[in-house]
């Protein structure tokens, strides 16, 4: 069944997939969707959850895994959620800023410095209370799975935040994301991932906010002959289901579902690492691209060119939220 077909087949479907009766079937069968390769960090942490929820469950539950969007496009992942014609996707954090603008903090220049910062977050009080907020948008979180540290590439050598004036940037679609390049008299292009490539062979944007990793797939790091390590965010997203199926499992399987999501974010978050050193050693080693490592005093004067968007944003996202991950931070 190709994606027009499978989107078109509608509510109807999706009651026989979500309604309580299906989950006291001997055999519940969980559609899991996602736009990576089976090969990325994204990828082999669905099929560490594919395997752990169905030996935890003794194979009450199965997973069918559809990488790479094949079933469903991203910008459909979410009305075949709500549709019950998947059970589970993965967005970007950056897409839950649309609908919650809470989720606009992960967005935020210079916040999360390192992934150590957002590996501290993710376990604290407040961001516990961030995930379970997506349910008055009918998701339920699950967790948070991070990738690598975000960089800068461009065709010139960015060391000060002026050098990235007039470049046009792609970049997911976030409004701070915008602002962030706004700030810095640079042109924000929201794009999927996926396009990535094909823009800037087209020329039409001269630069990319993505991870080592990132610049890897795809071999996108021959088209930007430079990589300035700003290291000014992470990259995340969240595995949710939506709220219908998650009432409609017995307390002992959601209870499988957490467990599983768990082992498998731990697992995404020792891959996404690896994977990162391992693109950025892989990048460098081909010649095509060089690395311009930022001093301290350098990188502050990025921070400090780009905390009025943190100023500007913080109200609607919320301060607490801030200085919750500040706090997560020092302690």
């Amino acid at each position: 069944m190709d994606r027009r077909s499978f989107l078109a087949s509608g509510a109807a479907a999706a009651g026989s997939v979500a309604a309580p009766r299906a989950l006291r079937a001997q055999e519940q069968v969980v559609r899991f969707s996602h736009a990576e390769a089976p090969t990325t960090p994204k990828g082999r942490g669905a099929e560490l959850f594919r395997q752990r929820i169905e030996a935890l469950t003794g194979g009450r539950v199965r997973v069918e895994l559809f990488p790479n969007s094949e079933l469903v496009p991203p910008q459909d992942e979410m009305e075949a959620l709500a549709l019950g014609q998947v059970q589970i996707i993965a967005p970007p954090l950056s897409h839950f800023g649309r609908y919650a603008k809470s989720f606009q903090l992960f967005d935020l220049p210079f916040l999360f410095r390192s992934t150590a910062m957002f590996d501290q977050f993710q376990a604290s009080e407040a961001a516990l209370a961030l995930r379970v907020s997506v349910e008055r948008l009918s998701f339920v979180g699950l967790a948070y799975w991070r990738e690598g540290p975000k960089q800068l590439s461009a065709t010139r050598a960015l060391r000060l935040p002026a050098d990235a004036g007039g470049l046009r940037f792609a970049t997911a679609a976030s409004v701070p994301l915008a602002r962030q390049f706004e700030i810095l008299d640079a042109v924000p292009v929201p794009l999927p991932h996926a396009e990535f490539g094909d823009a800037l062979v087209g020329g039409r944007v001269d630069g990319l906010e993505t991870s080592w990793a990132g610049l890897a797939r795809a071999e996108l790091f021959r088209l930007q002959p430079f990589v300035t390590e700003t290291g000014h965010g992470v990259l995340g997203s969240m595995p949710v289901v939506s709220t219908e199926f998650w009432r409609a499992l017995p307390e002992d399987l959601r209870a499988a579902f957490r467990t599983a999501m768990e082992d498998a974010r731990q697992e995404v978050a020792g891959l996404a690492d690896q994977e990162d050193r391992d693109a950025r050693e892989a990048i460098l080693r081909s010649g095509a691209c060089q690395a311009v490592a930022l001093r301290p005093d350098e990188r502050q004067v990025w921070i400090d060119a780009t905390r009025p968007v943190v100023t500007e944003f913080q109200a609607e996202i919320g301060e607490d939220l801030v200085r919750a991950v500040e706090r997560a931070a020092a302690g």
